[in-house]
């Protein structure tokens, strides 16, 4: 097996930069979404795979304000801001399926808010 040290470097590094998004609801605090995505690869060369997991719990708990949250989220909250999130914010790699090492891919926000999460 090969390791993705270089691809997993190129991807991180390519992804971070084409995606220097944040969002911000009706003036609200703004939030760094490439703060709280963590990027995994798995397999080896030309079988790559690429997915990733969004702490919600830490986007909230950091950014208190933007969520209209004071004194920390009770788990009903961070449930209901994780599903107001996934239905206004998602996004897609440019590639995470039959990776190669070496190979550049990013991955790009799609936000479609119109008002602040909470």
């Amino acid at each position: 097996m090969k390791n993705f040290k270089i691809i997993r470097l190129m991807a991180l590094s390519a992804g971070l930069v084409s995606c220097a998004v944040v969002f911000s609801g009706c003036g609200a605090k703004k939030v760094n979404l490439n703060d709280y995505i963590e990027i995994k690869y798995e397999g080896y060369d030309t079988v790559g795979v690429a997915s990733y997991t969004i702490d919600f719990e830490s986007m909230v708990d950091e950014n208190e304000e933007a969520f209209d949250i004071k004194g920390g989220a009770t788990e009903e909250e961070l449930q209901e801001i994780e599903s107001d999130f996934e239905n206004v914010i998602s996004g897609s790699f440019s590639k995470n399926e039959e990776l190669s090492n070496g190979e550049n891919i990013s991955y790009k926000w799609d936000i479609s808010m119109k008002e602040k999460l909470k």
